[in-house]
């Protein structure tokens, strides 16, 4: 099997797991891929071997990936990604390919991260080259719904990313779109797949943080206090 691993201390928890297994020898043939560095980090750490760069245009059979949110009262169970800024920045494109090439998504997530609507700030990636057509058409898209913050490298700064605005390993840049009162737009409270396709109609931008039309296998909710997760199915 190929694995996809995203970020987030319970997709750790699971490398971990793999990498146990692994050793014991009671899982086999098994390799991962990483939708960032610090996931791939891990799966060195725990000794689960990592595909080759070459392999990267394969499906996974699945991925792990932990959401920041989840939105119950969705019918599709929308999810948003790439919030959290430590220890790394969010690789949004990574991370967004692996999802549709995956032949199946398993969320891990915390019983804190389920909430009844997403909420934001959503983090928009925008193409190195047209960045300030692409924030400027965000801010007109959303006008009134959502001020747009730019990332600093680290930690947080003034809506301009301060002194040191994040930059990609690409040179793209990182937006975050801040609602004050759950999705917004023109005025009204509005889906993740309704904010999702604005965004993705705005020239510039190469991804963002909203997981919407997912076929998800299912998710899996940490409960505090309990060794029994909470499964959660689509249908749910």
């Amino acid at each position: 099997m190929l694995v996809a691993l995203g970020c987030g201390p319970l997709v750790a928890l699971a490398t971990e797991y793999l990498g146990r297994k692994l050793a014991a020898g009671s899982l086999v043939d098994v390799t991962a891929v990483a939708s960032c560095a610090q996931a791939a980090a891990e799966a060195s750490f725990h000794a689960v071997p990592l595909a080759a760069e070459g392999a990267s245009s394969q499906s996974p059979d699945v991925l792990l990936e932990q959401p920041d949110e989840l939105a119950l009262n969705d019918s599709t169970l929308a999810f948003l990604v790439g919030r959290e800024r430590a220890p790394a920045q969010p690789e949004l494109l990574r991370a967004q390919r692996l999802r549709e090439m995956a032949c199946s998504v398993v969320l891990l997530l915390p019983q804190a991260a389920l909430l009844p609507a997403l909420t934001g700030p959503v983090p928009v990636l925008l193409e190195a080259e047209y960045w300030e057509e692409g924030a400027e058409g965000l801010d007109d898209a959303f006008i009134g719904d959502a001020e747009l913050w730019r990332r600093p490298m680290s930690g947080f700064a003034d809506p301009l990313g301060g002194d040191r605005p994040y930059i990609s390993p690409e040179g793209h840049a990182l937006v975050d779109l801040v609602f004050e009162d759950g999705l917004m737009l023109a005025g009204q409270p509005a889906s993740a797949a309704e904010v999702a396709a604005e965004i993705e109609a705005t020239p510039g931008v190469l991804a963002h943080g909203l997981g919407v039309g997912v076929e998800l296998t299912c998710a899996i909710v940490a409960v505090p206090g309990s060794t029994m997760p909470q499964v959660l199915f689509p249908s749910a």
